[in-house]
């Protein structure tokens, strides 16, 4: 009997500690698919909201300083945060699809944690240098090579038929992956190219229409907006992952941007991703002003020859509007 009392213990505290690293474990799992679809759908459109955001637009239209500017140039999605129980949501050709320029390494950056916590990528050091590389200096051969990692592909001459549908394959991993979560209105499986693709990226692209190509990279600002909402609040991939995404993407701010982090106020915080070629300047943000007065900002644009204010004009129309004392309408 006094050896069963001297063992007893040997025995119970494996299995105590075995119990506390199974719940360890369960709490560092990627949050389902599932979940996240379902907080998706959080933000509810307001059309009192939606009214004034459109308002805030044509104001900042007529305010340009290229006059060629219409509504016609500009795609924007705004998600008001300030109350976490009704967060609201208005947006204007928010469900048109667009080229998102370098927007689209915010949805790889994702996929990537993904993988990670699933255990299929390890954090290594040149992983976390391509992460920084490819969010913080908008890097494209960083992001060329995070989505050679993703897809397990890699660029090269032309393939044949065989050869080439399993490439198709491969590199569509990342839009089976949004697809899953509820995002209808992207499509990203491209590289990002400073210089001009060749061979079987040439062949994925497909053929040349009004938009780029006919398999380029699509985002909707609404599917934009709804992506940094999963990020904000922490309920895509997992928490430490989502917190790990927004260090990423905290934006220093300067005055002399013509993206969002030039139009806000020196207290604020930009957790962002901007995109930008000859022609279309986009940028996708969770805006934090302090005292509870956050939003997410997303705006894609596009103008004919000169640089354009049009972004700094939104942006801080946005935060006055936000700075304003004003009741927000609860639905009970």
């Amino acid at each position: 009997m006094k050896k069963f009392k001297l063992w007893l213990p040997l025995v119970l505290i494996p299995g105590i500690l075995l119990s506390g690293c199974a719940t360890y474990v369960r709490n560092l799992q990627s949050i389902p698919t599932s979940e996240s679809s379902f907080t998706l759908n959080e933000p509810i459109r307001d059309v009192l909201f939606e009214n004034e955001f459109k308002t805030i637009l044509e104001q900042a239209v007529q305010e340009c300083n290229d006059k060629s500017m219409t509504m016609n140039n500009i795609w924007a999605t705004l998600v008001d945060l300030r109350d976490k129980n009704y967060p609201r949501m208005a947006s204007y050709r928010g469900n048109e699809k667009r080229y998102p320029a370098s927007v689209v390494k915010m949805i790889y950056m994702v996929a990537t944690f993904r993988q990670i916590d699933l255990g299929e990528l390890k954090l290594t050091r040149d992983l976390k240098k391509d992460l920084f590389l490819m969010i913080k200096y908008s890097d494209n051969e960083a992001t060329n090579r995070i989505l050679d990692r993703l897809t397990n592909t890699v660029s090269g001459d032309n393939l044949d038929d065989y050869n080439f549908n399993i490439f198709t394959y491969k590199r569509n991993w990342v839009n089976q992956y949004i697809s899953e979560l509820g995002f209808t209105g992207s499509y990203a499986c491209q590289k990002t190219w400073s210089d001009t693709p060749f061979g079987r990226d040439v062949q994925f692209l497909g053929y040349p229409d009004e938009s780029h190509f006919k398999n380029s990279n699509k985002m909707t600002t609404d599917d934009t907006a709804r992506l940094l909402y999963l990020i904000e609040k922490g309920r895509i991939v997992s928490k430490s992952a989502c917190k790990k995404m927004k260090k990423l993407m905290r934006r220093k701010l300067d005055a002399k941007s013509t993206f969002m982090n030039g139009a806000v106020p020196k207290y604020a915080k930009v957790f962002s991703k901007a995109g930008y070629i000859s022609g279309e300047k986009d940028d996708a943000a969770i805006i934090d002003l302090g005292d509870g007065k956050k939003f997410i900002l997303v705006v894609f644009t596009i103008f004919d020859k000169n640089e354009t204010d049009i972004m700094r004009i939104i942006t801080r129309k946005v935060v006055e509007y936000f700075e304003k004392p004003q009741e927000i309408a609860i639905i009970k």
